[in-house]
């Protein structure tokens, strides 16, 4: 999909905006999902946040398969908020012209009989959590008259069908339990069945006071803003310590080195990772990964001779940095032995320029080397034979240099 009316981001914005649409989703899908499941104090069963987190990081792995599988050309911002926002669609079969590669919709499936799975555990520890919030509210009720009366009231103020309520507790009173503790347990019960059928009675008995008192942990909302605060201190310590790690320089370079191997990206993000690596390869700590990283890109099987060509015109920019002549005789000469001769042969003209610099004479010195065709096709052992020569040319009276640190 060509998003280039899209505005120009960094990619670490786009997956940001990826991850905060994916938490929008998420919450919706939930929420969804628990209104038809009538399901009540979810947050507080741990699965519930398995769940939102397998909800909130489809999106963020959708869209960075969509890129390694070219089916987006750039990390663009108006793809993040496709996949983002609508990435069920994007699964269903496409969205707004974006559409999952083939088979990814199959990978996903047993997530989504897993998070169902899941949900129907969510429900059976909702419903244990509800039953231990009744226990506690009768068992206050049972021991304390005063706040029996409270609940009663509270209750018949409610949108109930008061009559039947009364009717009820009279029956219950002629029922002839001798036992005044059973007998109030189930009149407490009664009335609590009544409350727990009017909108938001949980926050209504979190409000009195003498219910609560000293005992607010026992209310599911209590515990519920408790979890969800705590939650959100964790997963902002995460992003923070993920935005950390990807901001490092050698995370970059090895992103924005894939950037300019991707075959269908668009020319703005094949300029934006040039623009990257040229600072990078100017860096005195990280020019050698980076000419490393690019260098060793060349040898990148089935890679076109255009992208060949870009990598080299990043490499001969960095020939007057300190490094350039350890690099050179450690991995240019070794881009040689790349399977592909048109790559091989740009490598042994980036090689004749950069003597001709070095030695004018070159060309008359070294009329062998100068002439010598790759692309005729070489035997391993001839091939390595004008590397030596290459090696010997340019190595030899090199200075030592500190070797280069591997990826």
């Amino acid at each position: 999909m060509d998003l280039s009316v899209s505005p120009d981001w960094d990619t670490r914005l786009c997956y940001l905006l990826v991850l905060l649409c994916g938490l929008i989703s998420a919450r919706i899908q939930l929420y969804k999902r628990f209104v038809e499941a009538k399901i009540s104090g979810a947050w507080l069963v741990p699965n519930t946040w398995l769940v939102f987190g397998i909800y909130v990081f489809i999106p963020i792995v959708l869209f960075w398969l969509m890129d390694r599988m070219s089916a987006l050309t750039d990390t663009s911002l108006f793809a993040a908020l496709l996949v983002g926002l609508a990435y069920p669609a994007v699964l269903a079969g496409g969205f707004g012209g974006l559409k999952a590669p083939s088979g990814i919709e199959g990978v996903f499936k047993p997530i989504k009989a897993f998070t169902d799975s899941i949900i129907r555990s969510v429900n059976n520890a909702s419903a244990r959590n509800n039953r231990r919030f009744e226990d506690f509210v009768v068992a206050r009720m049972r021991t304390d008259s005063g706040i029996y009366d409270e609940i009663l009231t509270l209750t018949k103020n409610s949108p109930i069908d008061v009559a039947k309520l009364e009717k009820e507790l009279a029956a219950l009173d002629s029922s002839g339990v001798s036992d005044q503790s059973i007998l109030v347990e189930k009149k407490a019960r009664l009335i609590y069945l009544y409350l727990s059928s009017t909108p938001d009675f949980v926050s209504a008995l979190t409000r009195n006071k003498e219910l609560m008192k000293r005992r607010y942990w026992n209310s599911p909302i209590v515990r519920t803003r408790v979890v969800v605060g705590m939650m959100i201190i964790l997963f902002a310590g995460l992003l923070i310590f993920a935005g950390y790690l990807v901001t490092r320089p050698r995370i970059d370079v090895t992103y924005f080195g894939w950037r300019m191997t991707k075959p269908n990206n668009s020319e703005r993000d094949r300029f934006r990772a040039r623009e990257h690596l040229r600072a990078y390869l100017r860096d005195s700590k990280m020019g050698v990964p980076a000419y490393q990283y690019l260098a060793r890109a060349i040898r990148s099987p089935g890679l076109s001779s255009e992208r060949v060509d870009m990598i080299l015109q990043l490499l001969l920019q960095a020939r007057d940095q300190n490094y350039h002549r350890q690099m050179l005789c450690t991995e240019l000469i070794d881009n040689l032995r790349v399977d592909s001769v048109d790559a091989r042969s740009r490598v042994h003209q980036i090689l004749t320029f950069l003597a001709t610099k070095r030695d004018p004479q070159f060309k008359q010195n070294q009329k062998e080397l100068e002439s010598w065709n790759p692309t005729n096709g070489d035997s391993v052992a001839s091939l390595e034979e004008w590397i030596g020569r290459w090696r010997t040319f340019f190595c030899e009276s090199s200075p030592a240099q500190p070797q280069p640190t591997t990826r």
